[in-house]
């Protein structure tokens, strides 16, 4: 089945670094995604300073790298008590993970809409992903237009969305705006809670840039759920959306 642009990235969210990679490398080579999505906020946080130097040999992977580092007010309120980078989120540490990431050309930097620092790094090689969270609430449509044009002025390469689902026409709002904003730039919106779970398999049908399914293990995710509440095992993605892209 082919689903145009969409491309489905794999979510590797792991506390160790040692099964990070490993999870990494069997991911990338399993044909399940076309990119591997890092999210580095969920090593616990001893971990965090040597994955930077274990960054450099992500080169082996044959998929297309995004880092991830959220802080913890971009962190699900649900998932907070298991964000091992809860203790060393500082904004610099942070920074010098991302600009390590530039340094060995990962292929995505993801970075959160009110995040103020500047990380400098070939656009030809690296592009930048901005994301905006709302637990809370689905804003309205002109309010979420004013986020996606701010996201742009910051330079993002691609939008990324997120907001809580309070009811069916809040769906509507994201389908809309990708409609809209899809055109412009690359563009993902998804929406937590239960009422939101179809957004994660539909954006497709909308124009979304990306599908996100996570690698968590049945164990994991009793006890800490989805590194995103909603956010579909990547298994059922691919089931949904048919094989991924080469």
């Amino acid at each position: 089945m082919d689903h145009g642009k969409t491309k489905i990235v794999a979510v590797i969210a792991e506390k160790r670094i040692d099964s990070t990679i490993k999870k990494g490398y069997l991911t990338a080579n399993s044909g399940l995604a076309d990119i591997i999505q890092f999210n580095i906020d969920a090593l616990e946080s001893e971990q965090v300073n040597e994955f930077s130097v274990r960054l450099a040999k992500m080169g082996v992977i044959n998929k297309p790298v995004i880092l991830s580092i959220r802080n913890m007010e971009s962190v699900h309120p649900d998932l907070r008590e298991h964000h091992g980078y809860r203790n060393g989120g500082h904004d610099l540490n942070r920074i010098g993970l991302l600009r390590k990431g530039a340094e060995v050309n990962v292929e995505y930097i993801e970075m959160e809409h009110n995040f103020r620092r500047n990380i400098f790094f070939d656009p030809q090689i690296t592009k930048l992903i901005i994301r905006y969270s709302d637990f809370e609430k689905t804003p309205g449509y002109d309010e979420l237009r004013k986020v996606c044009d701010n996201i742009i002025t910051r330079g993002a390469d691609i939008i990324n969305l997120e907001t809580q689902i309070r009811e069916n026409g809040d769906k509507d709002v994201l389908y809309k705006l990708m409609a809209e904003y899809g055109s412009i730039k690359p563009m993902v919106a998804v929406g937590l809670g239960d009422i939101g779970k179809d957004t994660w398999f539909e954006g497709y049908n909308h124009g979304a840039c990306f599908a996100y399914g996570h690698t968590n293990s049945p164990w994991q995710v009793m006890k800490r759920g989805a590194p995103v509440p909603g956010m579909p095992h990547l298994n059922d993605l691919r089931e949904k959306l048919g094989n991924a892209k080469s």
